[in-house]
């Protein structure tokens, strides 16, 4: 039928009713999209079917990467994405999204691929969530989570080589802090936290020396360690004195009264002391005794054995007879002897008989030293005045 016809454009062609319209597949009265793919040619209120939403583009509104829909509705077509190059409608997060394509359902990705991973010699510290779980994420920038560190009271000498944070070998000891003082006398005190550098040093050598003295005596001179001026190496008594134990006590002139501590007084008497004789020979350091006795000669060398007096040196066996030598020392100072002797109130020399018993070298018997000094034989029977003499 030719609409264009002059005769034809006269007539009426309309379909009121509509049954025209269906008979010839013209059935549909609304679209929900509002798109129809055809209306009628008889009546533009029914359509052949509806078009879905998406058929509303023109192949030029439709551009790369998009495609157009080989089908058509309305004379419209689907833009829409290639689900074969474009297979993800989503990538889960830590994914990297490739290229994209986005239509009217929504956008969708080319590739959804994981971060590379960050590895590191020392290990992985932190992995990527999944479907990336097995990408490291955040690599150890040490080797300090298989390293322990030693305990450092004194501070590090030495680091892991792959963790700086963490020591490996620490300072036995505190010496590279400790300046060690001279010790030309040796050391006192070491450092407590470094016993190779001394501390407190010595000021002198006394802790190696032994003082023979603990104080120097009086009248006396004594002579210090050079590296100890505080003891004493050597004393000895000045002139005029002798020592005596620890002390210095004045020599014992002749006719000096001796006392059990060997002290010497000339001029009185200590009676605070024990006298045991009467010096007369200062030189030999001989003394007579203080009391004479009576008896024949015969028997003055016998009774030298058990006369004694009050003092551990002139005990019993300490004493010894008158010898023709000693007797001549003693008769030189006999005056100074004697006041000696009555200071003490001890009889005088030659108060029990005429001579003192002496006992010569080349006999047994005594001799007779007489008043005038010289020495006379005399009988065995014969008294004399025994005297013993000890040496001080």
């Amino acid at each position: 039928m030719d609409f264009n016809n002059e005769d034809a454009k006269n007539n009426d062609f309309s379909d009121p009713t509509g049954d025209n319209c269906k008979r010839l597949g013209y059935s549909i009265t609304s679209c929900a999209s509002g798109l129809f793919n055809r209306a009628c040619p008889y009546n533009d209120k029914l359509y052949d079917r509806c078009c879905d939403a998406i058929y509303k583009y023109t192949a030029a509104q439709c551009s790369s990467p998009k495609r157009l829909s080989s089908d058509s509705c309305g004379g419209k077509y689907r833009c829409y994405c290639d689900t074969a190059a474009y297979p993800y409608p989503a990538c889960n997060s830590p994914q990297i999204k490739g290229n994209s394509c986005s239509d009217d359902t929504g956008t969708r990705y080319a590739t959804c691929v994981c971060p590379n991973a960050n590895n590191g010699q020392w290990g992985c510290k932190e992995y990527y969530a999944a479907p990336c779980n097995n990408i490291c994420k955040t690599p150890y920038p040490d080797n300090c989570h298989n390293r322990t560190s030693v305990q450092t009271p004194y501070g590090c000498e030495t680091y892991f080589s792959d963790c700086k944070s963490k020591c490996q070998k620490a300072y036995a000891d505190n010496c590279r802090n400790r300046t060690a003082v001279s010790a030309p006398y040796g050391c006192k005190q070491a450092f407590g936290d470094c016993q190779s550098k001394c501390e407190i040093a010595y000021t002198d050598n006394c802790h190696n020396r032994s003082a023979v003295i603990s104080s120097c005596p009086s009248n006396a001179s004594c002579s210090y360690f050079s590296d100890c001026q505080s003891k004493i190496q050597s004393w000895s008594c000045n002139s005029g004195y002798t020592k005596s134990g620890n002390s210095c006590v004045a020599d014992c002139s002749a006719g000096s009264i001796l006392y059990s501590d060997k002290t010497c007084s000339i001029s009185s008497v200590n009676y605070n002391k024990t006298a045991v004789a009467v010096v007369f020979d200062p030189v030999a350091k001989l003394a007579i005794s203080l009391d004479e006795s009576s008896g024949s000669a015969l028997k003055y060398p016998r009774r030298v054995s058990s006369f004694s007096a009050d003092c551990s040196w002139c005990s019993a066996g300490k004493w010894t007879v008158l010898t023709p030598t000693a007797f001549s020392s003693l008769y030189k100072v006999r005056g100074d002897v004697n006041v000696a002797l009555m200071r003490l109130s001890k009889p005088q020399l030659y108060s029990a008989n005429g001579g003192l018993c002496v006992q010569r070298d080349d006999k047994v018997f005594a001799s007779w030293g007489n008043q005038s000094g010289g020495i006379e034989s005399i009988g065995s029977i014969v008294p004399c005045g025994g005297r013993y003499v000890i040496k001080y």
